[in-house]
């Protein structure tokens, strides 16, 4: 399941950097290799669940004709968006703020210990929230595709 996500997920890597990403996927520097937990993994799982959540809830409990609009699905997909954002964000701003991620994947050393560059930032975290966005944009398409059909009233929005 972690490589299913980090697969989707490095899609759109360009938006964080190299050292956010080794992080992510499980990087550890103690050990050099990826024994770490593969965070994609569970931002890709509660990704997906807030998505078929958000999904379920405007197909058939907001399902009123008065609302079953192209308009109305596409706010709730930025909607989704913003939670998704948010959740990523969290996530990795908090692992990044309270130290979690390994001081040699944030900053670079020169010989006497010091630092010299910041490797990763606050906004490598915006990025990563912003690529879970994008990510769960597409899992709420394919969602709509797949739970659409039994709708009483939105079965036809966005379109078809």
């Amino acid at each position: 399941m972690g490589y299913f996500f980090g697969t989707i997920y490095s899609w759109f890597k360009s938006l964080w950097c190299y050292n956010l990403d080794l992080y992510l996927w499980g990087y550890d520097t103690l050990a050099q290799d990826y024994v770490g937990m593969n965070i994609y993994s569970v931002v890709g799982l509660i990704t997906a669940v807030i998505t078929l959540a958000i999904v379920l809830f405007y197909y058939y409990i907001y399902n009123h004709p008065r609302w079953c609009k192209w308009w109305s699905w596409l706010i709730t997909l930025f909607l989704n968006g913003g939670i998704t954002l948010a959740v990523a964000f969290g996530i990795t701003y908090s692992k990044f703020f309270y130290g979690y991620i390994p001081q040699e994947l944030v900053y670079q050393f020169d010989e006497d210990g010091n630092v010299v560059a910041q490797l990763i930032s606050s906004l490598d975290c915006w990025g990563f929230g912003i690529g879970a966005a994008i990510v769960s944009a597409l899992f709420f398409v394919v969602f709509t595709f797949v739970f659409k059909w039994w709708s009483s009233n939105a079965k036809h929005v966005p379109f078809l």
